[in-house]
């Protein structure tokens, strides 16, 4: 691999104007996070039972279909560390 192929991070010089960029950055990550824990959390009904999950990012089908029309997306299979 030659020098002009390797990918290489930004080094970001520490000054209070960066800090807070990471420090806001830091927070929207916390924020969206739990988010998406709460999302993806089973429904439960007064007994217990489970009544399915939320659907934030729409069903599967929807998703699929933004992604093909929007971004070009293509679907495919990718094996699990199992094999399966």
């Amino acid at each position: 691999m030659t020098a002009m192929n390797r990918k290489v991070l930004p080094k970001i010089i520490l000054t209070e104007e960066t800090r807070q960029a990471i420090d806001s950055l830091t927070s929207l990550a916390k924020d969206f996070s739990r988010t998406v824990e709460v999302a993806v959390r089973p429904k439960r009904c007064c007994w217990g039972f489970c009544r399915g999950y939320n659907k934030m990012f729409g069903t599967i089908e929807q998703n699929k279909l933004l992604l093909e029309r929007n971004f070009d997306g293509k679907h495919f299979w990718v094996r699990g560390a199992n094999g399966a």
